[in-house]
């Protein structure tokens, strides 16, 4: 008698794994806090990376000044400008001079930085 409730038990806890786990992928978080850590941005695997260099943050706007290379996804050519940001906190890691890899686009008509990441040595 135990193994059927047994196999019941693992047959409902496999179905509420999965179930979740449906959720997660349906709404999957843009970014992750971990502790008093930077923030862990998730890529989004259809936008290319894009190379630059922070070069003014403005905190209070939730804005990201950067020199950067081209941006395919949007035709755009190596210029420096102003991009903003979703999340204030996004920028709290950012500072004048960092070189920095970005996905960006194009959100209400203004450009969104959306993830960045600290280049490859």
């Amino acid at each position: 008698m135990k193994q059927p409730i047994t196999n019941l038990l693992s047959v409902g806890i496999a179905t509420l794994l999965l179930l979740n786990s449906h959720q997660a992928l349906a709404n999957p978080p843009t970014s992750v806090k971990l502790g008093h850590q930077s923030i862990v941005q998730l890529a989004d695997a259809d936008l290319p990376w894009t190379k630059g260099k922070v070069v003014k943050i403005s905190q209070k706007r939730g804005i990201v000044t950067i020199a950067h290379e081209e941006i395919s996804n949007l035709q755009m050519p190596s210029m420096t400008m102003g991009f903003m940001t979703k999340e204030k906190a996004t920028l709290e890691d950012l500072k004048a001079g960092d070189m920095i890899e970005f996905q960006t686009e194009e959100q209400d008509g203004k450009l969104v930085l959306l993830h960045y990441r600290r280049p490859k040595s």
